[in-house]
């Protein structure tokens, strides 16, 4: 179940999850679906038009809980200060998303939970939520996808100094270590 984290253990942790390039918002993504339990992930990015999607086919998030995703220190894998000793997890602070949500134009969530034959999705744009919606479109597969449009829109700097072919390569290698080690 995806809730905040209490106020006890959001002290104990770093604040706030940097996102400084195309490749650390991939990574964060594909380990969240990895979180979610998916078997299998795709990772589609358009550097020129700085968008990303992933699609996974975990657990999928149920309406009532996509509702709060993407909250800062919404998370679904920590919960007391005690869990922090026994992480088995590759993200539990729940601000990957929210700091996803702050950096690009719009962000969307689309997601289709083990017990439901309907998907539903969020979107974020400039950081604040628009609307949580049944999707019109059907979701064949459990699981979700999470788009991102315009990464780095408000940071016009960091866009101009990104080099498509050497953060492919960030992308590749990020990827294909994550793919190495699970």
């Amino acid at each position: 179940m995806i809730r905040p984290l209490d106020p006890s253990v959001r002290a104990q942790l770093r604040s706030g999850v940097a996102v400084p390039s195309v490749a650390q918002c991939v990574e964060e993504l594909v380990l969240n679906s990895l979180d979610a339990a998916a078997s299998c992930v795709a990772v589609r990015v358009d550097l020129e038009n700085f968008w990303i999607q992933v699609i996974d086919n975990g657990h999928g998030i149920p309406k009532d809980q996509l509702i709060i995703v993407g909250d800062r220190y919404a998370t679904s894998k920590c919960h007391t200060v005690t869990d922090l000793e026994n992480l088995n997890f590759f993200g539990y602070r729940g601000e990957a998303l929210a700091s996803l949500a702050q950096v690009c134009a719009v962000l969307e969530i689309e997601s289709r939970h083990k017990g439901s034959i309907k998907a539903n999705t969020k979107v974020f744009r400039h950081g604040k939520v628009v609307c949580v919606f049944e999707s019109k479109g059907h979701r064949p597969t459990v699981g979700t996808t999470v788009t991102v449009h315009n990464v780095f829109h408000n940071l016009p700097v960091r866009q101009k100094f990104v080099s498509v072919a050497l953060e492919q390569e960030r992308i590749r290698e990020r990827v294909a270590a994550i793919a190495l080690i699970h």
